[in-house]
């Protein structure tokens, strides 16, 4: 509930911003997106019936566009790494950056391996057998929460 001058301010600021950023989705050239949600989010009640319907109509009416791919991963998958935060899939120009990728220490000899490459502002895992392929990329704080959940099994 919005209270005061400043805090619906604040609402419209804050929904200018996401409808800004969202407008790269639908502009021409069109960014192409892809996400990928856990079925939580889609479950957990925000509003009432009817803002969680147009919620829900509006992912689908975004995902029929041609450069949005939306996924859901489903509580039947269990735990998986990317439950524990947010992190971004990057695909490289063909001189596939600057970055020096070394075999992680978490590579095995089962054919686990992956390679990782510091960033300016976090850290890249990419499968080892796939050089070319898309890579991960971690925040600070992602990367070491990744790294805890590896930790605790």
């Amino acid at each position: 509930m919005i209270r005061s001058t400043g805090q619906r301010e604040e609402a419209r600021r804050r929904v200018e911003v996401r409808m800004t950023r969202q407008a790269c989705l639908t502009e021409e050239p069109a960014l192409k997106f892809w996400a990928i949600v856990d079925e939580g989010v889609l479950r957990r009640r925000t509003g009432g019936p009817d803002v969680m319907r147009a919620q829900l109509n509006h992912l689908i009416e975004m995902s029929d566009r041609p450069n949005i791919e939306l996924q859901v991963l489903p509580f039947s998958e269990g735990w998986h790494p990317g439950t524990v935060g947010s992190f971004s899939i990057l695909e490289f120009p063909e001189d596939r950056s600057r970055a020096v990728w070394r075999k992680s220490s978490r590579s095995d000899a089962n054919s686990q391996c992956v390679e990782v490459a510091d960033l300016r502002d976090g850290v890249a895992v990419r499968d080892s057998k796939d050089t070319a392929g898309p890579a991960l990329a971690f925040d600070a704080q992602g990367w070491r929460t990744f790294i805890d959940s590896l930790k605790r099994g």
